[in-house]
């Protein structure tokens, strides 16, 4: 096997290990913001598997939130926004503050 293919299948295992490290991080930040909604009692629904959450606010409208990106939008008001602590803000919910998620680091 020549040196530049072993270089190539190097790099192509690299990335295959950097996107299923992201996936999982994507499905704990999701995880850790649908939790977040659930203690401040923020009511949402979902038809894909908390994938695309919708939430129906009496003075706002419909917000749409997707947990995996963190990205909201406000249909109503054209509003459009980044991160659950910003999205709790917007919608009137007094929390504590949210450190921005920290994936687990592995034991050494």
């Amino acid at each position: 096997m020549s040196a530049a293919l072993e270089n190539d299948d190097d790099t192509a295992a690299f990335w295959s290990d950097l996107n299923k490290v992201r996936r999982e991080e994507r499905h704990d930040r999701a995880a850790q913001d649908i939790d977040l909604l659930k203690r401040y009692g923020v009511v949402y629904s979902s038809n894909d598997g908390d994938v695309h959450l919708m939430i129906d606010d009496k003075v706002r409208g419909r917000v749409d939130f997707w947990p995996t990106t963190g990205r909201w939008q406000c249909l109503a008001g054209k509003r459009k926004g980044t991160g659950i602590s910003k999205l709790l803000d917007y919608l009137g919910i007094e929390h504590e503050p949210i450190a921005p998620f920290l994936a687990p680091q592995p034991a050494a």
